[in-house]
């Protein structure tokens, strides 16, 4: 037998059982306490699969209409391509003024 034990290793052993079972203790105190909490109020998103309005005026001087094409991705990854069922294009003066008006 190679070991030999005395009063401050059993001692050191004590209090180091004590430590980890005071540790244990107050993760599980800590545990317990955060998944008490309840959520009083919870509000559903119901707008899933339906358009949201957008207005947005921005004038490109130097692209034609036809190669302007709005795309739109929302927060859930769904995305809209190609979107302009309801997009209006106006052709511009250099300076700025509509054309044909």
């Amino acid at each position: 037998d190679y070991t030999v034990r005395t009063e401050r290793g059993g001692f050191a052993t004590l209090v180091g059982y004590g430590m980890v079972a005071l540790l244990v203790l107050a993760e599980i105190i800590t545990w317990r306490n955060q998944n008490q909490q309840t959520v009083e109020h919870v509000v559903v998103d119901t707008s899933l699969g339906k358009r949201m309005k957008v207005n947005v005026n921005i004038t490109f001087p130097s692209l034609h209409c036809n190669d302007l094409h709005v795309d739109v991705m929302d927060i859930a990854g769904d995305s809209q391509l190609g979107v302009d069922d309801s997009m209006v294009k106006r052709r511009l003066h250099p300076d700025g003024s509509p054309l044909g008006t």
